[in-house]
């Protein structure tokens, strides 16, 4: 079980804060606050999950928390993405995930990225089948999509695993 007293250690923070910081140049709209970067990267960073699954990706900032979260604790990372659209929903000339490919490329091979409309909570199944150990959702909070994708999800959670949390969106 995830200890979140463990998740304010000062290494975590600092790290956490360092990446936050260099994703700041670039204006990322709608990118996580630096709580939500400390909670993210501490978290695979102590669970050190085999498998992750992101669901809403946006600028990519939360996937190069994931997988540098879960390196720096010495795991071996697998993160499979999902997001309905191609491109940034604010700024259109950007591919989803744009961040990760450009200011973290040695992420790539642990990376898989789906996107499209047809990225739904049954293609998230035919690739993550089971053992996910961390599965962060942060997709619209407009909807209840992102419950549905939270439900569609469990079965393939490893026993231990989180099996996930929303941020709530900020207003």
């Amino acid at each position: 079980m995830l200890d979140p007293v463990k998740l304010i250690d000062n290494e975590i923070v600092e790290e956490a804060s360092a990446l936050y910081k260099r994703a700041a140049s670039f204006n990322l709209k709608g990118a996580n606050f630096l709580g939500d970067a400390i909670v993210i990267f501490g978290a695979a960073r102590l669970l050190k999950p085999q498998i992750m699954c992101e669901v809403g990706v946006a600028s990519g900032l939360s996937s190069v928390l994931l997988l540098e979260g879960c390196l720096r604790g010495g795991g071996d990372p697998n993160l499979y993405a999902y997001d309905t659209m191609d491109n940034l929903y604010y700024d259109t000339s950007k591919r989803v995930g744009f961040y990760l490919h450009q200011e973290a490329p040695h992420l790539s091979k642990y990376y898989q990225l789906h996107t499209g409309s047809a990225c739904n909570a049954a293609s998230i199944m035919d690739h993550c089948k089971s053992n996910i150990g961390l599965a962060y959702i942060d997709a619209s909070h407009a909807n209840p999509w992102a419950a549905l994708d939270v439900l569609a999800l469990l079965p393939a959670m490893e026993p231990g695993g989180i099996s996930c949390w929303m941020r709530l969106a900020s207003t």
